[in-house]
């Protein structure tokens, strides 16, 4: 895709339909995946979006079967492990999904303070301004970063600056992601250590293939070297 027909590209399925003419069998790169959601794009309606999800559903699928909430004590050692500050983004958010847990939780489980950054100054509890996109801590300093239910169009840069920012050896946590979310943080080469998901079927091609709508909460461990 060219930096022009990117800049005129107002949302996926257009995109699709007046530049691309795709063929059903093609299917989106995930490089494009990740431009459709940076544009805040909702793209079941493309063919190529459909079929791309798919083929990531059942990778996924077969990578991480489902899970109870039994395996938050990765998510815990993991925890203890971090040095460096312990930051939410976007909170503070009262309860997490299992294998998480509110910040003030792990807070009082690692026995260091937990800092909440937020970009509204009318949100209460709040200690640091700043934005999820572009988050004001230097390289490789922060333990561990927690975030919950971010819009999906901020996503794909708090998953980028979240490995910027950790340590090595620091976790990730997040609530209420998507497939997407998951194969986006595997590929800037976190390891998912703890994990729930929810899935429901929201969507049934013609050759009978379902995509799923699947929920997530988890964490992953940036690698140590």
């Amino acid at each position: 895709m060219s930096t022009a027909q990117e800049q005129a590209w107002p949302d996926y399925v257009a995109w699709e339909m007046s530049v691309g003419r795709q063929l059903r069998t093609d299917h989106i790169t995930h490089k494009e995946l990740l431009q459709a959601r940076a544009r805040g794009v909702s793209a079941a309606e493309s063919h190529r979006y459909t079929k791309a999800m798919t083929l990531i559903g059942r990778r996924l699928t077969a990578a991480f079967p489902m899970q109870s909430s039994d395996n938050e004590r990765a998510f815990e050692d993991a925890a203890t492990q971090t040095t460096g500050p312990l930051i939410e983004v976007g909170g503070p958010t009262p309860s997490y999904a299992p294998p998480l847990t509110a910040v003030d939780n792990v807070a009082e489980l690692i026995g260091r303070k937990g800092f909440v950054l937020n970009k509204s100054p009318n949100v209460a509890d709040v200690d640091l301004m700043g934005d999820a996109k572009q988050m004001p801590f230097a390289n490789g300093t922060l333990g561990i970063v927690m975030a919950s239910c971010l819009h999906h169009g901020a996503r794909v840069n708090f998953f980028e600056e979240a490995e910027r920012v950790l340590e090595p050896g620091g976790v990730l946590a997040y609530q209420t992601g998507r497939d997407l979310d998951i194969d986006h943080v595997l590929a800037l080469g976190f390891n998912v250590i703890s994990y729930t998901q929810n899935i429901n079927t929201y969507f049934t091609m013609e050759d009978g293939t379902s995509i799923d709508d699947r929920t997530w909460s988890f964490a992953a461990q940036k690698p140590n070297v």
